[in-house]
């Protein structure tokens, strides 16, 4: 009990303090816990912390015979921990959970303590701590947890499948979501379709959740962010601080999604071009979230301060989704306050979600249409809260291919004239069925997707040059703060990624899942990987991980980049000081290419995803005599 006052002391002040539970996953109510510290536990927080509430279990297993009590625990069941079709987060209510109860019905869960999906490292951490025998055995397509290798159950592989059965006529089908992306070239090539499967999927969790905040949901917690261990399952970054594709996922799903040169825009207060009002109906505008024009638009912020992000006025918390099953969007007001703060004296502003759909060449699929959002009466976003858009769903173009959707959301004054976006959005959706009879019954017809259970095998057809990445340019810039303890420094980075157009002599194409890594070779760590049960394995490694992590970016790994444009991406990290005369800082860039199809037999030879070789910067020369932040630019195209 001292224990209990103890800890209500020390975290009762705390600002992300929500609730406070009695314990985790109790059961049975007359017995745990006892009813002395029970009683005791409750009386004491209302003592010792007034007006926060209290629960006594997060989650207690339900009694069928009884109705489920809900001033015992949060809820009756946590989970699911695997991977959902990605339209169910959005349509369905507690997707992956079975809480159908024969005396009283389905209990709906509003607060979900405990819900995640699958979680497997980038390919730099998984050599950090498996054998190169190990990692050769990846999982094979539609693998249980207990049909792949005995390194890979030892580190808690968590199958990344689906089962869907929309027809009972048929037997159930399996959907992988990483094979989806399939076949490969090696474990490169399937732990960047794994990174890639993950970011889809927490995208899809917490875009759905939010989509219907205090209408199915209060809260959600995600279980969890980052493994202590190297395992593989339950993390947004591993054991080694390496963020992985749900990290990215979880990003786009909380966040405005705005470039830097939109930032900017906001930043000094002045629209960003291309939005000018055409008679009654705005234009749309130009793509960004795929990519902005370049390299000359990055030139106007070459000169803009490495520090410009730290010092950025608060900007709209709002966020434009859309759900990949029935293509409706909703704007998300992720802040505690109304947007925008105040209405003009001339009247209320007009929101308009644009939609704009390519093929992976980076032509357009469709012509770009709007949705208004908000109401020309209201003109406004109460907090924490989503606001669906008006006039239907958006249209599927006819196609059976991968198509890339761009969404953004744009605030016009009531002035008229300019207006300014203030949200961006984006995935990449498929119109191929990886099993027709898995979606039996579902016909395309109007904007419903023609898919529930997609392939993204067109996207294993995208190719780069044969030496890797012949035609992404990368400009990298970097500046020094000395910290003043002797030991380390922090570094600000800039990388301006370009995708160019076919330099390398191919028709153009998107290049796809777009990762920037930071390294340092001279504080590389060599990779020491460990025997099928966790001992120490002697197998000599000639490989080292050079990273430098934790590495802060703005932004990362790149859903794609659109023929002819690029990304501005900002980085913090902390490096340490050497006694050499420069920091051989590196900027690597990767993304997914094709193999080399078997020319002699390209019938049985389909094309495989690879990962494409990385590109990396040289060394930039370091700064020792600091006055505040100095900037040395280099410039490579690989």
């Amino acid at each position: 009990m001292a224990n209990v006052e103890d800890t209500l002391k020390r975290i009762r002040g705390h600002p992300s303090l929500l609730l406070i539970g009695g314990g985790n996953e109790l059961y049975p109510v007359e017995l745990n816990p006892p009813s002395d510290i029970s009683s005791f536990m409750q009386e004491a927080t209302k003592r010792i912390a007034p007006g926060t509430p209290f629960i006594l279990s997060s989650m207690a297993p339900q009694n069928y015979s009884k109705p489920f009590d809900w001033g015992y625990a949060m809820a009756p069941q946590d989970g699911n921990y695997g991977f959902n079709l990605i339209g169910d987060y959005f349509e369905v209510r507690n997707p992956g959970l079975a809480t159908a109860d024969p005396a009283w019905g389905e209990v709906p869960i509003g607060f979900q303590p405990e819900i995640g999906a699958a979680s497997v490292p980038t390919l730099r951490s998984l050599q950090r701590f498996l054998r190169s025998a190990a990692l050769s055995q990846y999982p094979a397509e539609g693998a249980q947890y207990d049909e792949v290798g005995a390194a890979w159950m030892f580190h808690k592989y968590e199958p990344m499948l689906t089962t869907v059965q929309n027809d009972t006529t048929l037997d159930p089908f399996v959907y992988d979501h990483v094979y989806a992306y399939g076949p490969f070239g090696g474990v490169d090539a399937w732990a960047m379709a794994a990174n890639m499967a993950q970011y889809q999927q927490y995208q899809a969790l917490f875009e759905g959740f939010a989509g219907k905040a205090f209408i199915w949901y209060g809260a959600v917690i995600m279980w969890k962010s980052q493994s202590p261990w190297p395992a593989l399952r339950g993390a947004l970054y591993d054991s080694f601080l390496a963020t992985t594709g749900g990290f990215w996922g979880t990003r786009r799903a909380t966040s405005n999604g705005l470039t830097f040169t939109d930032q900017l825009a906001l930043w000094q207060q002045d629209a960003a071009p291309g939005f000018k009002a055409n008679g009654t109906l705005p234009r749309p505008p130009a793509s960004a979230f795929f990519g902005e024009p370049g390299p000359a638009a990055f030139q106007a912020i070459d000169q803009s301060p490495l520090e410009w992000p730290r010092e950025a006025p608060a900007r709209p918390n709002l966020h434009v989704q859309v759900s990949p099953k029935s293509l409706t969007c909703a704007v998300v007001n992720r802040g505690q306050h109304e947007y925008p703060p105040q209405l003009s004296s001339s009247g209320p502003s007009t929101f308009t979600v644009w939609a704009t759909w390519r093929f992976l060449n980076g032509s357009a699929a469709a012509d770009p249409t709007f949705r208004s959002v908000g109401g020309e009466a209201a003109g406004r976003f109460a907090p924490t809260t989503a606001t669906a858009c008006d006039g239907g769903a958006f249209v599927w173009p006819a196609s059976g291919q991968t198509l890339l959707l761009e969404v953004a959301l744009v605030q016009v004054s009531p002035a008229g004239g300019e207006g300014v976006v203030v949200s961006r959005n984006g995935y990449w959706l498929s119109g191929t069925s990886a099993n027709p009879d898995a979606v039996a019954g579902r016909a395309n017809i109007g904007s419903a997707r023609p898919a529930e259970a997609p392939s993204y095998a067109d996207i294993g057809q995208l190719r780069s040059g044969p030496g890797g990445l012949q035609d992404v340019q990368v400009n990298g810039s970097y500046a020094l703060r000395d910290i003043g303890d002797g030991t380390y420094q922090d570094v600000t980075v800039a990388v301006d990624v370009y995708h160019d157009s076919a330099t390398d002599g191919i028709s153009p194409r998107a290049a796809l899942w777009v990762c920037v890594t930071l390294l340092n070779p001279v504080t590389a760590v060599a990779n020491r990987s460990t025997g099928d049960f966790g001992e120490d394995d002697l197998e000599p490694r000639s490989d080292q991980d050079a990273r430098v992590l934790p590495t802060m970016w703005s932004d990362n790994c790149l859903p794609a980049l659109l023929p002819g444009t690029g990304r501005r991406l900002m980085a913090t990290a902390r490096v340490l000081v050497t006694a050499q005369a420069s920091l051989p800082l590196r900027v690597e860039v990767s993304a997914a290419r094709r193999c080399q199809v078997d020319t002699a037999s390209p019938s049985v030879s389909p094309p495989r995803l690879c990962s494409a070789v990385p590109c990396s910067l040289p060394p930039l020369p370091a700064l020792r005599a600091l006055l505040g932040f100095r900037m040395e630019r280099e410039h490579k195209t690989c």
